[in-house]
């Protein structure tokens, strides 16, 4: 297996050949439009805003994107709707919003699967790669992978109440998201309530909810849930990944050379994502101590957890699934398979207990 840093590198250098041509700086300004419902303060968009930096730089402006960040063009589930028209041009397809849309994809969302970011992109980026069913799914929203995957986490808790074995759940109140992520917190006695993010800080601190489950990094640094929590409990629910799409007829119509930089770049994106996404969970976890919150510590219980929530997640997802694809029971073994067999592209230190 090839050192990622060798294939970043190697991106790298593809570049500066790609773009020695002093021609390029006499091109026409072609303007990109991205769109996302977050901004680069999110985890999962270090990558994409990298890239987007990356491209201005060596294209000396002749590449500009005109930036559309936290839901400013379109919200959340009008994302796919907004590529396929062509409103908006490149952005993360957010595979939680969609498992209807796009059945493959929905996999990626599925929590539990893979412990790092590093690993679950990697696996993801294999399916884009080689399966045609992938593929199939984005022609079908004119869309063109454009070579990079992200992924975004980890999925935690802060909660008001001490959770600190199963008994503990029965009865709290969490906010949380997508099809998946319910079944997990019923199977452990946990009742799931849909909120819209933008309301989960008021109703923590009215009692409607007893706390949230999402992002580590949005929970810390986009609204401030900690301000209303006490307890901060590691789920280890994992990252969930995110193919980086862009419309096909604005794709179609950039040079080849622009192409051809986007996939070039796409390996080093996707190291710096998943750095970046190590990098924020720390600060994130600093950050909930610094405010005061419990630290509850791992333990035996994850497991007993785990035990529990993988088959009810699993159920779900090919009950889901069961009229969308001859055989979803094969499509969930073999991403589990390529998860495992990029668990070695891990950072080992991501999680305490990762094995």
């Amino acid at each position: 297996m090839k050192n990622w840093t060798f294939i970043a590198l190697i991106g790298v250098l593809l570049t500066i050949v790609l773009f020695a041509n002093p021609a390029v700086a006499e091109a026409k300004v072609i303007t990109i439009k991205f769109f996302n419902v977050s901004d680069c303060g999110d985890d999962g968009n270090i990558g994409m805003c990298w890239t987007m930096d990356e491209i201005e730089r060596i294209t000396d402006g002749n590449v500009k994107f005109q930036r559309f960040y936290n839901a400013s063009l379109v919200k959340g589930p009008e994302v796919l709707s907004a590529g396929k028209s062509g409103l908006g041009d490149f952005f993360l397809t957010s595979t939680n919003y969609f498992p209807k849309e796009m059945p493959y994809h929905s996999i990626f969302s599925v929590p539990l699967m893979g412990v790092d970011p590093r690993q679950v992109a990697r696996a993801a980026l294999e399916l884009e790669m080689t399966d045609p069913n992938y593929q199939r799914e984005l022609k079908e929203w004119n869309l063109t992978w454009v070579g990079q995957v992200t992924a975004s986490g980890p999925i935690t808790a802060l909660v008001t109440k001490p959770v600190r074995k199963l008994e503990d759940w029965k009865g709290v109140k969490v906010r949380t998201f997508g099809v998946y992520f319910p079944a997990l917190l019923k199977s452990w006695g946990a009742t799931p309530v849909a909120l819209a993010w933008s309301e989960t800080y008021d109703a923590i601190s009215r009692g409607v909810v007893d706390g949230v489950m999402s992002l580590s990094s949005a929970m810390a640094f986009a609204v401030p849930q900690y301000e209303v929590t006490k307890f901060h409990i590691e789920t280890l629910t994992g990252y969930l990944a995110h193919p980086i799409v862009m419309n096909t007829d604005k794709w179609n119509s950039l040079p080849e050379n622009v192409k051809a930089l986007f996939v070039a770049l796409a390996p080093s994106a996707m190291e710096h994502q998943a750095r970046g996404s190590i990098e924020m969970k720390n600060k994130a976890l600093e950050k909930y101590k610094a405010e005061g919150l419990e630290m509850v510590p791992f333990s035996d219980e994850i497991e007993k957890w785990h035990q529990l929530a993988l088959p009810a997640v699993k159920e779900v997802w090919i009950s889901q699934n069961k009229d969308k694809m001859p055989d979803p029971g094969a499509v969930w073994n073999k991403y589990v398979s390529l998860l495992e067999k990029y668990r070695a592209w891990a950072f080992l230190e991501s999680y305490p207990i990762a094995k």
